[in-house]
């Protein structure tokens, strides 16, 4: 079976309406909340699409075997997918769930941290070369006002985050590692997010194509989760003051961001699996003739 983009779109949908239907049936009291089973699907279908991207992205690093900058950067990718995967395989809410102590203690912070943290330095280190790459082809372009105006937005954000991070989780953390763990975390989210806006004027050159899109996908699963941070930690609060709501559902959207990778991963398979077959046709009407 081909794991193409549609197939993930289809993953991705399956996903989005187990979780909404099972929230929704909750809030309309036609069955009761089941926070555990929420995460269980959330952590199934979160590994299942870091494995597709894993694999895809080998696959396409493989392709790069003697063009060794595009070959780290595919590999960054695959690397990021991994380790992610761990992180979910080693913290997650069932595992918080089971064993209170661990829920409460710092090990599930150290555990959190421990891995985003590399994970999002391969998240960096590939969307850079992604970056240059496009750079050395002479695509480059000029950032609008509006991007040097959401960049500026982000900085301001995250700086405030980083000067109050004892708010945060591990803020106080009696494990010291924690304390230097979250801050270097949240600035490695925040440098994701700033490339990926300049990224994301690369996309408006290449004027449609299988690439772009690629690009695009991508963009979003660096950016989001600096936004996904910022709704979090300022956004909820802020509004939680004066609305209170159910803001549990918000964490769920953490769930979603693996699929952004693995579709980034299918389209750019999709294009190499179509190069082979109009090879293969051009072979065969060769024979023919």
């Amino acid at each position: 079976m081909r794991l193409t983009p549609g197939l993930v779109k289809k993953l991705l949908a399956g996903e989005v309406l187990l979780l909404v239907g099972l929230i929704v049936l909750a809030k309309l009291v036609l069955i009761s909340r089941h926070a555990q089973l929420e995460s269980l699907l959330a952590l199934g279908f979160g590994a299942l699409a870091r494995v597709i991207a894993i694999k895809l992205y080998s696959d396409i690093a493989d392709e790069y075997r003697n063009v060794r900058w595009s070959r780290m950067v595919w590999l960054a990718l695959a690397i990021n997918s991994v380790l992610l995967l761990l992180r979910a395989a080693f913290s997650n809410d069932l595992l918080a769930g089971w064993t209170g102590a661990y829920n409460h203690s710092p090990l599930r912070g150290f555990l959190n941290h421990v891995f985003s943290v590399p994970a999002s330095i391969f998240l960096l280190l590939g969307l850079l070369g992604m970056l240059q790459s496009y750079r050395h082809t002479g695509l480059g372009r000029r950032l609008h006002s509006r991007d040097y105006a959401l960049i500026a937005s982000l900085l301001v954000l995250f700086g405030w985050l980083l000067i109050f991070h004892k708010n945060l989780e591990e803020g106080q953390s009696p494990w010291m590692i924690n304390r230097i763990l979250q801050p270097l975390d949240l600035t490695l989210i925040g440098a994701a997010s700033i490339i990926s806006i300049v990224l994301h004027r690369y996309t408006a050159v290449m004027q449609g194509g299988k690439m772009a899109i690629v690009l695009r996908w991508l963009v979003l699963y660096g950016a989001l989760p600096g936004l996904l941070v910022l709704l979090i930690q300022i956004a909820v609060p802020i509004i939680h003051r004066t609305i209170p709501f159910d803001a549990m559902p918000l964490n769920h959207l953490w769930a979603l961001l693996p699929w952004l990778t693995a579709l980034s991963a299918a389209t750019r398979a999709e294009m190499t699996a179509k190069a082979v077959a109009q090879v293969a046709r051009l072979k065969q009407a060769e024979a023919a003739g």
